[in-house]
């Protein structure tokens, strides 16, 4: 799915981001008691990485369209297992 969306020219790497996200909701009423989060953002430097989850929180819009179509070919993958 990355590599579909971003194509091969990039590095992928796992990171941990400090924070909470909504998936706390899902945990805490055992409605999904496994929950991974994904963020699908390409940061091209660390100005980008210091508004990504900070104050005036944003990233480039061309950026947020591309993570839009991760997460559908994401699930269009998955509808193959």
């Amino acid at each position: 799915s990355i590599r579909q969306t971003w194509g091969n020219d990039l590095i992928v790497s796992p990171f941990f981001v400090i924070g909470g996200s909504d998936s706390k909701h899902f945990q805490a009423r055992d409605f999904a008691p496994d929950v991974y989060t994904i963020t699908a953002i390409q940061l091209e430097n660390t100005t980008e990485f210091e508004g990504f989850h900070g104050v005036n929180e944003r990233i480039r819009v061309d950026e947020y369209g591309r993570s839009i179509g991760f997460f559908y070919q994401l699930m269009d993958n998955l509808d193959y297992l």
